[in-house]
C-alpha cells in the first residue's frame, strides 16, 4: 500500500514543491507487510532477484 499511504510518491517533483517536508509512513504489520514465510517461499521458488524486484515495486 505504498502508493496509497504516501502522498509524496504520487506527486511529480514533490521534493521541489515541498522542500522542507518530512515524509512519514506507518505500516500495519498485519495488513501491509508480507509474512516472512511467503518471502522465503518466493526466495526459494524464484530466487533473490524476484524478491528484490518485488521489494522495489512495493509488492512485498
Amino acid at each position: 500500500m505504498l502508493f496509497e499511504r504516501v502522498f509524496a510518491v504520487r506527486i511529480k517533483n514533490f521534493n521541489q514543491a515541498f522542500r522542507n517536508a518530512e515524509l512519514d509512513m506507518h505500516y500495519s504489520l498485519s495488513k501491509d507487510m508480507t509474512p516472512l514465510e511467503d518471502v522465503l517461499e518466493i526466495l526459494q521458488r524464484e530466487g533473490s532477484q524476484a524478491v528484490v524486484g518485488r521489494c522495489m515495486r512495493a509488492v512485498i
